[in-house]
């Protein structure tokens, strides 16, 4: 497990911009789709995005699908933003589950 999370921090930081976009994409989108009302929390999209992207990653890794991902490498951005909107999706829900009223 340690070496799963070791190995989906490395690979954001390998991919330092296309990590940037990715969680602000999927950082905006899920939390637009959890809840319509949170208004211009951009820093939040973020924070949801970087973390829905690494735990996306992670049980990727965890699960051993990354090695039938990289068998199609022309992909990988679109891969990538569909494990990072999964990720944050789940993050962005916990967060509006504890979000006080």
């Amino acid at each position: 497990m340690e070496q799963s999370a070791r190995e989906a921090l490395l690979y954001m930081q390998g991919n330092p911009v296309t990590s940037l976009l990715v969680a602000l994409v999927t950082g905006f989108a899920a939390c637009r789709s959890v809840a319509s009302d949170w208004k211009g929390f951009s820093l939040l999209f973020i924070f949801i995005g970087f973390a829905g992207f690494f735990f996306g990653q992670f049980m990727v890794l965890f699960v051993g699908l990354k090695e039938v991902i990289d068998q199609i490498p022309q992909f990988a951005f679109l891969f990538d933003l569909v494990i990072g909107f999964i990720g944050s999706f789940v993050v962005a829900t916990i967060v509006n589950f504890f979000k006080p009223i």
